[in-house]
């Protein structure tokens, strides 16, 4: 047999739009993007313990600040040499207003212009994160709007792709629960995922045969032993 792989597929932490009842949008300068909680925070770095044992090569990281400031929790609790970091705008949020606090980009904007209202993603990351290791895998958005059936379309192949970039390699992707919804159903399409916890995660392997061939298996948890519930439809 060949190489190993293992991709983690995980929720950010608890949003701070979700503990006051929506009232940091009413005056952020970009409600659609809102920050980590503390305790989104705190679940984050506790999350960092249980990564630390699949010996992460890469994480790959929606755009969103929630997801950046999970990542910059997680690095810190994970031992040296830590992982390098990309990210993938195909993995960001459902680019429905439904997801965005009710905003979208206005027709005619490009969603990166829109997303940091100008600024350059590079600035964002670094502050989150710092200039460390990271790069950009994806640069484009989903367009505006989106539906449901093209997000998981999109979260399905984004996952795909970034595990073929680092064939043989470990890596944990931070999204959104949509996709890591995904993660699941794209591998076990008779069951149904109704619940992702914040800084839920899903662990899939794969091995590469004789032939070349790659292929999946979902660890069980279904019983939400990693936040993520699932059962068969």
């Amino acid at each position: 047999m060949g190489s190993k792989q293992t991709l983690i597929t995980m929720r950010h932490g608890l949003r701070q739009d979700e503990i006051d009842n929506g009232e940091w949008a009413f005056t952020a300068e970009r409600p659609w993007d809102p920050p980590l909680s503390a305790e989104g925070r705190r679940q984050a770095a506790a999350t960092a313990k249980a990564l630390a044992t699949y010996r992460l090569d890469y994480i790959v990281v929606s755009p969103f600040l929630r997801c950046l400031q999970t990542v910059a929790e997680i690095l810190a609790g994970l031992p040296e040499p830590k992982p390098a970091v990309e990210v993938d705008c195909s993995l960001g949020e459902v680019m429905s207003t439904a997801f965005l606090a009710g905003h979208g980009p206005p027709k005619g904007q490009a969603a990166q212009a829109w997303m940091w209202q100008g600024k350059a993603l590079t600035g964002v990351w670094k502050d989150q994160i710092g200039e460390g290791q990271v790069s950009y895998a994806e640069h484009d958005f989903a367009n505006f709007p989106e539906t449901y059936g093209d997000a998981h379309i999109r979260y399905t192949e984004a996952l795909q792709r970034a595990a073929d970039r680092h064939a043989g390699k470990n890596l944990a992707v931070v999204t959104h629960g949509e996709a890591v919804g995904k993660s699941v159903t794209r591998l076990l399409p008779y069951v149904s995922v109704y619940q992702v916890d914040h800084c839920g995660y899903t662990v899939a392997q794969r091995q590469q045969g004789k032939e070349g061939e790659w292929d999946w298996q979902l660890q069980d948890s279904k019983g939400g032993t990693t936040g993520v519930h699932w059962s068969k439809r």
